[in-house]
């Protein structure tokens, strides 16, 4: 491996000998090094040796003021890839030994990618990919944010706050509520409606909660002995839906109204 200025200086025999069979060996190993020739010529080779793990062969432009890579040869195994394309090169060097951005930038020129193609095991982004300013139009196809925030309708923090009992509390309307009333849940998201009627022990209790006009949760008092009977119903209420207790029985009684809203 070796360079030359490809000047062959006046001297003593012997040093002339020694500078022409210097510039050679510098033909003959490619002008091999890992810096650029300090003097060039339209078509002059360079075998570019400053990656340890690959070389890369070069040939000098008809200008004289860029390289052309021609390949790359991987050290360990003695396997050349020519370069049939731009592309070609680039996702040789990303796929075996650097990240899409490092191969990149070993190239001289910025290289535009036109074609397909496939990038196959796990890639890691140091940071985030720039996508096409267009929305997606088929399955599978990456949605950049605009898109998504643009059809999100609301954020995920907006989202999460309509669960149910998210600042929510749980709320005593007895005084509010009455039997075979119809009530519409108009909070803008659902409540949880918790229906208590206790009685004597001789009492006789049915209770029914409706919603939306359907039967959605009923219980009866059974026989207690000496204990105060009791009749629960409970159910989620959507936002906009109706609610009432219908079909009550109780000959004497409390009922106790929650709502968690």
């Amino acid at each position: 491996m070796a360079q030359h200025d490809y000047n062959i200086a006046n001297d003593s025999g012997a040093n002339v000998r020694a500078d022409i069979n210097n510039v050679l060996t510098a033909i003959k190993t490619l002008n091999s090094g890992s810096s650029t020739p300090s003097s060039t010529a339209p078509g002059m080779s360079w075998l570019d040796t400053s990656d340890s793990n690959t070389w890369y062969w070069k040939l000098r432009n008809n200008a004289d003021d860029a390289w052309i890579f021609v390949g790359a040869l991987d050290v360990a195994t003695d396997v050349f890839q020519p370069m049939i394309g731009a592309d070609e090169l680039e996702t040789y060097l990303s796929n075996n030994f650097y990240t899409e951005t490092e191969a990149d930038a070993l190239l001289d020129d910025k290289v535009s990618n036109t074609g397909n193609e496939t990038i196959s095991g796990i890639k890691t982004f140091s940071s985030f990919p720039i996508t096409p300013s267009s929305a997606p139009t088929t399955d599978y196809q990456v949605a950049n944010k605009k898109y998504v925030d643009g059809n999100s309708g609301i954020s995920l923090a907006t989202a999460n706050g309509f669960d149910l009992g998210v600042g929510q509390t749980w709320q005593d309307v007895t005084a509010s509520r009455s039997n075979n009333v119809t009530y519409t849940n108009t909070t803008g998201r659902p409540i949880l409606v918790s229906i208590i009627v206790t009685g004597s022990p001789s009492t006789d209790i049915r209770v029914v909660l409706e919603v939306d006009g359907s039967e959605v949760s009923s219980s009866t008092g059974g026989d207690a002995g000496s204990l105060t009977r009791r009749a629960t119903v409970t159910a989620v209420i959507p936002n906009g839906s109706t609610y009432r207790i219908g079909n009550i029985l109780i000959t004497a009684g409390t009922i106790i109204w929650n709502e968690l809203r």
